[in-house]
């Protein structure tokens, strides 16, 4: 694949190959930092059951992990549950447009209910707890 494709700087010129393997490797891994994990719930409408009942639950799946390749991201984990949600997964998406196009499509077509929630790791939030903040709750002395 061409470095260029992927975001990266580019590598015109002419370096040695272990040079240029490394710069690519170096930009995949700050890609790779740079992706968002999402966990999202959906609900079927009775129409979405039918659906489903007609694509069964492995052709579901499969058109998320297919809608998410195109969008350059991953399903981690697909899930089938009964209670207030039918189906859970995580994903991982390139950036949180990706993440609206999916929701937006999904949304749009008026057969599942989703919620998404960006699941932050643990060294996010260190880093979150890290930045000073100047927030005043409501009713607190100024």
């Amino acid at each position: 694949m061409h470095p260029e494709a992927l975001g990266c700087r580019s590598l015109a010129g002419r370096k040695p190959k272990t040079e240029i393997l490394v710069e690519l490797l170096d930009c995949l891994s700050e890609r790779t930092k740079q992706c968002r994990s999402i966990w999202s719930r959906g609900s079927y409408t009775p129409e979405g059951l039918k659906g489903l009942a007609k694509d069964k639950a492995s052709g579901r799946k499969a058109a998320v992990q297919a809608a998410m390749k195109n969008l350059k991201g991953k399903v981690e984990s697909f899930y089938f549950t009964f209670g207030c949600d039918d189906v859970l997964l995580i994903v991982e998406a390139p950036d949180n447009i990706a993440i609206a196009a999916l929701s937006l499509t999904v949304g749009s077509a008026g057969l599942v209910n989703i919620r998404t929630t960006p699941l932050l790791t643990v060294e996010e939030v260190d880093q979150a707890l890290a930045l000073p903040s100047k927030y005043r709750a409501p009713g607190q002395d100024k």
